[in-house]
């Protein structure tokens, strides 16, 4: 039955409606002949009171007679009407939906996969498309609804386990195109994946998404999963080596040993060399060499070393790398850092004294000043300086919740965000308090602490804070000091000239190599 037999079919209804009407009309008029005509017997001589007992009877006789007559016609239009709708329900849902929908439907439902078999997804799909493909199904009759969201929650589980998979992997575009994916020497893990966070992906992906996948998907996500898998596993092998070299070198006949235990590691980190996270346990590695090349450096004084050490040496890449001077590894080392800025009256000062003799130092700013103070915690940054984190309004972190300590530290990365477009990645614990419960709440960051306080805060005086200074300086140097009296841009003025002239290097607060992150609580 077709649109035209519907029409038809509605045609006929009605003019039953009509015919119901007119045949209603017709015995009304019938009524009426009716009652003239026992009205003409009257007048023959037969009287009222004989037809009927009273007046009130009959005139309640006739209303009773019109009220049926009018019920009846109300009926009949109702029954017409309900009649009507049920037949258009029904043949609507047989004739189901207009070709223009069904195409239109097809078209939407099939741009979201590659194959007809439905096995793969779009290489070229987009989130537009499950947009486009839920409103051609929405507008489709219940009946072809379920046909089409099935083909929909396919590609919706699809694009869900392939995407699952960038939570994984450093890739911004789909891994998994079509049918191809990525060779594995292109695919990066993300250095922050531990084992158990990949264990727990994979776990939702084989008891919810697994069963629902093609067999041929479902294989190259799991491949996926076992390649991270082993990749993070050997990166945790390597980090437990680099953790267990020695920590102290006690005389001279333990430094084989020690070269050799870093050879050890070297050969460790040959395989998946370009991952994330090797690169990081190779600068781990690389930091530790430097400091056993400043041991050997030092032995010096006391005789050479025979031509077997030296072999030893250049079989080692990291200590070669030390020793060919291919880093900047200068004797002394020196980062000036400022704490509980900014504020107009000292920060602004302090950046002047400190573009007067061209030398780069870090901020730690509080979240509050910033939002009061944008324009400074701008310059900073447009300054050339580093901009870092030191929580919002300074509290004692060791005192405090969890989510008040990650609260602290978030507002004040979209204070920096928000003004300088900088998104830090250091912070400087207030009161160095916090211990590793706050280490390990940041783990996206990284803590820097002090090796010499300058004691800027107690003293508040030029000639007793720059004497302090002088009398704790180390080698290699990260100095505290605070942007909130006039003695700190008063010091850093005397200082810069004196530590340039005793050959310091001004560097990041990471590159010191004071790597202490945390104090015991």
């Amino acid at each position: 039955m077709n649109r035209e037999d519907i029409d038809k079919e509605i045609g006929r209804c009605k003019d039953s409606v009509d015919t119901a009407d007119k045949q209603a009309t017709i015995d009304n008029q019938t009524v009426k002949s009716k009652r003239i005509s026992e009205d003409a017997t009257d007048l023959d001589g037969v009287t009222i009171a004989e037809k009927f007992k009273s007046a009130d009877t009959y005139k309640a006789n006739a209303g009773t007679d019109k009220r049926l007559i009018k019920s009846k016609n109300i009926l009949l239009t109702l029954i017409a009407v309900i009649g009507i709708s049920l037949l258009i329900f029904i043949l609507s849902g047989l004739l189901g939906d207009s070709n223009e929908q069904i195409a239109r439907a097809d078209e939407a439902v099939e741009a979201l996969f590659m194959d007809e078999q439905h096995i793969f997804l779009n290489p070229e799909l987009s989130k537009f498309d499950f947009v486009k493909a839920i409103e051609a199904i929405d507008d489709l009759s219940h009946k072809n609804q379920s046909v089409y969201k099935e083909s929909y929650e396919q590609a919706q589980l699809m694009y869900d386990a392939i995407n699952e998979l960038s939570t994984i992997y450093e890739q911004d575009d789909l891994i998994i195109q079509g049918n191809q994916v990525l060779p594995a020497d292109e695919l990066l893990v993300r250095a922050s994946v531990t084992q158990s966070l990949l264990d727990e992906k994979h776990a939702a992906f084989e008891a919810n998404q697994n069963q629902q996948l093609s067999d041929l998907l479902s294989a190259e996500i799991k491949s996926l999963y076992q390649y991270a898998d082993s990749v993070v596993a050997y990166t945790e092998i390597a980090q437990t080596s680099i953790n267990n070299l020695p920590k102290s070198i006690k005389n001279r006949s333990q430094l084989l040993d020690v070269i050799n235990a870093i050879q050890a590691v070297e050969l460790q980190l040959t395989d998946y060399s370009k991952q994330p996270k090797v690169v990081e346990l190779y600068e781990q590695l690389q930091f530790y060499a430097n400091k056993v090349g400043d041991i050997i450096v030092s032995g010096l004084e006391m005789g050479e070393y025979d031509s077997t050490f030296w072999e030893e040496v250049y079989w080692t890449d990291t200590l070669v790398y030390y020793f060919e001077g291919e880093i900047q590894v200068s004797e002394k080392l020196i980062s000036l850092t400022f704490d509980d800025g900014p504020n107009e009256e000292f920060t602004t000062q302090l950046l002047d004294v400190l573009s007067k003799h061209d030398v780069k130092a870090t901020f730690f700013v509080m979240g509050a000043y910033v939002d009061e103070f944008p324009e400074v915690a701008r310059r900073i940054v447009s300054d050339g300086h580093t901009i870092a984190n030191h929580t919002y309004n300074h509290p004692d972190l060791s005192t405090v919740s969890d989510e008040e300590v990650v609260k602290q530290f978030i507002w004040t990365q979209e204070s920096i965000h928000d003004v300088t477009g900088v998104w830090p990645t250091i912070y400087r614990l207030p009161f160095g308090a916090g211990g590793k419960r706050v280490i390990d709440l940041m783990d996206d960051m990284t803590s820097i602490l002090w090796n010499i306080d300058s004691m800027d805060w107690y003293y508040q005086d030029t000639t007793l804070t720059y004497n302090h200074i002088m009398e704790n300086l180390q080698p290699k140097s990260l100095l505290l000091m605070h942007d909130t009296h006039q003695a700190t841009p008063d010091v850093i003025d005397l200082l810069i000239p004196v530590l340039k002239d005793q050959g310091y290097e001004f560097v990041a607060p990471t590159e010191v190599g004071f790597d202490l992150r945390y104090y015991t609580e």
